[in-house]
């Protein structure tokens, strides 16, 4: 296989996710909030090497199996995202928690059960078409827990900012 210089940006873009994650993991303020966002940083740090690893393994199926792998991963990224604002306002609420974990569970199902993506190998490594229904579904539940994590979000800022004036 030959060298394509593409190939530098996942390590660039793992490097620097990994890179912010280390230098908030070493500030002083240990809270929740932190911690969710350095998993964040770490998660988002694998992404790109997963990626890396399913484009240029040598088996198909090992390919596929990375790559569900990766969207497994980003599905907890709903989770993390849902906890930083909703850990600065109130106190984890296991029922709560439990809300979100929800998703990304629904989500690892629709992963595994079916035929999430199909690879080929294309001259540059494997390239991955998407089975429609399946990524569509997934894309859903993702887009859903983060939009409820914005939605925490912005009421937290607008309580902060109630409590200043």
């Amino acid at each position: 296989m030959t060298f394509h210089a593409w190939t530098l940006l996942y390590i660039g873009a793992a490097l620097f996710s990994a890179g912010v994650g280390i230098y908030i993991l070493h500030s002083e303020k240990k809270s929740l909030s932190r911690i969710c966002l350095v998993s964040i940083l770490f998660i988002m740090a694998a992404w790109p090497v997963f990626s890396f690893i399913a484009s240029f393994v040598d088996d198909a199926e090992a390919s596929e199996l990375v790559i569900k792998l990766i969207f497994l991963i980003l599905g907890f990224i709903s989770v993390l995202f849902f906890l930083i604002p909703y850990s600065m306002g109130n106190e984890i609420n296991n029922k709560i928690l439990l809300l979100f974990i929800i998703p990304v569970i629904s989500a690892s199902i629709v992963l595994f059960a079916g035929e999430f993506a199909a690879v080929e190998y294309v001259p540059y490594g494997y390239h991955i078409n998407y089975n429609i229904p399946a990524a569509l579904a997934w894309s859903a539940i993702f887009i859903g827990t983060t939009a409820a994590g914005f939605y925490l979000f912005i009421k937290c800022i607008q309580i902060s900012m109630l409590a200043v004036n």
